[in-house]
Parts: C-alpha cells; sequence; structure tokens
C-alpha cells in the first residue's frame, strides 16, 4: 500500500544560536532530546558553545508555532553543581511542569532543573540522584495516570563509581527532592536503562 506525503517545508529549522562560536571552537551540539505537548516543542541539547569559559554544557531550545520557528533558550540556571549535558525532558501532563536532567559538571549527581512556563525559563536544579557516584546515562519519566502515584517523577541512571549498577530514584513532591538516598539498585550490570510509566 502506498501513502500519499504531504510536505508542507521541505527546509530544516535552525533549532539553536551559534554565536560566540570560532571556527570550530564551541560550535558542536549533540545528544538531542525532545519535548512535544500542544504547540510547544522543547529541544535540549549538549552545547559546546555554553561552555565557553563555564561549567556548562547544555542547551535549550523552545518553540510555541509547532516547531516552525525556534527561540534558543541560553544556558540553564548557574549553579554550584553546573550542568554536562545529556539532557532528558519528562512532563507532567496535569500540572503542565516540565522536569529537564543532565550531569552533574562539578558533581557526581544527576541534576534535574524544572520549569512551570513550557520551557522558557528553568529553576535552579536539584540533586535527582542523591548519594550517587559517577551517574550517567540518567533517563526520567512522570506518572500521568490516575491513581495513587499520579505525578511522580522517576528517575533511572548508571552508576560507574562506588558500587556499579542501574540505580532507581523518585520523586513524590513535584521533583522538589528525590529519594532514596543512594537509589534502589536494580541491576548490577549494563550500560543504561529507560524507566517508563504503564
Amino acid at each position: 500500500n502506498e501513502f500519499p506525503l504531504n510536505i508542507v517545508n521541505a527546509s530544516d529549522v535552525l533549532v539553536n544560536n551559534n554565536t560566540g562560536s570560532t571556527g570550530t571552537a564551541y560550535f558542536t551540539q549533540s545528544e538531542t532530546s525532545i519535548l512535544a505537548f500542544g504547540n510547544n516543542v522543547l529541544i535540549g541539547f549538549n552545547d559546546s558553545g555554553s561552555n565557553n569559559g563555564a561549567s556548562k554544557f547544555t542547551g535549550f531550545s523552545y518553540s510555541s508555532n509547532g516547531g516552525v520557528s525556534f527561540t534558543d533558550g541560553g544556558t540553564l540556571p548557574t549553579n554550584a553543581g553546573g550542568d554536562a549535558g545529556d539532557p532528558v525532558f519528562a512532563r507532567n501532563e496535569a500540572t503542565g511542569r516540565i522536569y529537564f536532567s543532565t550531569l552533574g559538571f562539578n558533581v557526581s549527581t544527576i541534576q534535574v532543573f524544572r520549569s512551570d512556563n513550557n520551557g522558557v525559563t528553568w529553576l535552579a536544579p536539584v540533586n535527582g540522584t542523591p548519594g550517587g557516584s559517577s551517574e550517567d546515562k540518567q533517563w526520567m519519566a512522570v506518572d500521568n495516570f490516575a491513581g495513587g502515584g499520579n505525578g511522580n517523577v522517576y528517575l533511572i541512571s548508571r552508576r560507574f563509581g562506588g558500587t556499579p549498577g542501574i540505580y532507581f530514584f523518585r520523586s513524590t513532591d513535584n521533583g522538589n527532592t528525590f529519594t532514596p538516598s543512594g537509589g534502589v539498585n536494580l541491576f548490577s550490570s549494563g550500560q543504561g536503562a529507560f524507566v517508563v510509566v504503564g
């Protein structure tokens, strides 16, 4: 079977602003993450341009017109832990709160930023993997189903320090804190995992 294909706009849309790049320095964007809801689209990415002398390596852009055009959001809020890329998004469909996790730059845990205005601005991060060590390859999901767990934020990561393995954390207070300290070890090996809610 063949289906007709309508291409509305065959051109690519630039998501980021490369101002500040010098030749090939501070020019690379990689490891993208996307979140789309309604007419809103968020893109997170490793951003070498934000690392220009700062403890940052994460960029983000947002669109409110379905991805027809994007605004580069610049850098995430400056904080002691920094942000080292590997972005992941999750969204609470009831409250609209968006969660944006990154690796820590000056800490070895996962940073979780939160936004209540569709990803235009972000609150300072919280530690998503308390008690963790060399956390990497994180993933997040929000329980958007009716029931006792509705609104919970689940985070899973690969620990390379301490006792290595796949560890699980959760937040029951809209991403303001994550527990338990040290996480729950689900698997003592592996390279990464995804957490989902069914």
